[in-house]
This record gives C-alpha cells, sequence and structure tokens, in this order.
C-alpha cells in the first residue's frame, strides 16, 4: 500500500488534471456561447475524442498526471509485487507501460 504522504500527492496531482479538464470544458462553453452555437475557430481543447487513439491519448494524459514511477521507489520487490496484484487495472496497465521507469522490474536482466 502506497504511504499516506504519496496518496495525498497522487490526489492533489488528480484534482489540479481534474480542474485542469473543467477550466477547458468552461472555456469551450463560453466559447460556444459567445458565437452563438458555433466552435469553428476555437483553438483550445474541447476533451471531445474523434476516434479511438484521441481517446486513449486521452486517458493516458490523465493517468500519467496521476501515476509517478517515484511513487513504488520505497518498495522491496516483493512488496511491489504484492502491490502490482491488488492494484487497479488501470494502475497496473500504466506499471506496465511505463516498467522500464520502475526499478522493481527487471526486463531482459537474469535473476
Amino acid at each position: 500500500m502506497l504511504s499516506e504522504e504519496k496518496n495525498i500527492v497522487r490526489l492533489k496531482r488528480m484534482r489540479a488534471k481534474i480542474l485542469e479538464m473543467a477550466k477547458a470544458k468552461q472555456k469551450a462553453y463560453e466559447y460556444f456561447q459567445d458565437n452563438d452555437g458555433d466552435m469553428s475557430g476555437y483553438s483550445g481543447s474541447t476533451l471531445v475524442f474523434d476516434n479511438e487513439n484521441q481517446m486513449t491519448a486521452g486517458a493516458d494524459d490523465v493517468l500519467n498526471s496521476i501515476y509517478t514511477a517515484d511513487a513504488y521507489t520505497d518498495f522491496s520487490d516483493k512488496e511491489f509485487t504484492d502491490y502490482f496484484k491488488n492494484a487497479t487495472e488501470d494502475e497496473q496497465a500504466w506499471i506496465l507501460q511505463n516498467a522500464k521507469d520502475i526499478p522493481q522490474i527487471k526486463i531482459g536482466e537474469e535473476e
């Protein structure tokens, strides 16, 4: 389990990302209202995804704002393995995508 301090840092990053997304949505709404329902020329983020790749990239951006490799630095190999087994599916996927940055994951190394 992550320490309280690391969870607080994680929650602060998550809160900042949610606020950033809410502000982007508000700016898009205001542009829409100010331009009689026309979004032509709007250059800000709309948080609307045109395809699966954009949706995946958006989800990855959110996860990257929450999870960081340094959150696992205090874990022994066994503690990390146990933590990984109990992590959410999203966190497990993030860990695997960022395995090169996590010292407890030894890629291409023999025991």
